[in-house]
């Protein structure tokens, strides 16, 4: 198949799954409004044709910026992240290091992706 079919594929796809998507939104938003939920929390529905739904609702914190709030609601978390960057030039430039390092760092591929634009 040519790139070109390929491509005019991919689109037609992307744009189906637009529409499934909003196709979902919709019906979950219709769902939800069929009932009084509370501001957080889940809830339980049986269908009559055998399907069980969970309906959860839940509320997003976020401080404002500048925000001098007591320690006793705050929660400091610190997110270690490996400089791939970094971590990668020593492939090159220190290989020993690098081949001590990679001991202890577990590498999965990524999903591939495509981007398509239409010129």
């Amino acid at each position: 198949m040519s790139i070109e079919n390929l491509a005019s594929n991919l689109v037609h796809a992307r744009a189906a799954e637009a529409k499934a998507k909003a196709a979902r939104i919709e019906a979950e938003e219709a769902i939800i409004a069929q009932y009084e939920l509370a501001e957080s929390g889940s809830q339980t529905v049986k269908t009559n044709n055998g399907l069980k739904l969970t309906l959860k609702t839940s509320l997003g914190y976020k401080i404002d910026k500048g925000a001098e709030l007591p320690d006793s609601v705050i929660k400091e978390t610190v997110k270690r992240e490996l400089n791939t960057k970094a971590y990668e030039s020593l492939r090159e430039s220190d290989p020993m290091e690098f081949s001590r390092l990679s001991k202890m760092v577990t590498t999965t591929p990524r999903k591939p992706s495509v981007t398509i634009a239409v010129l």
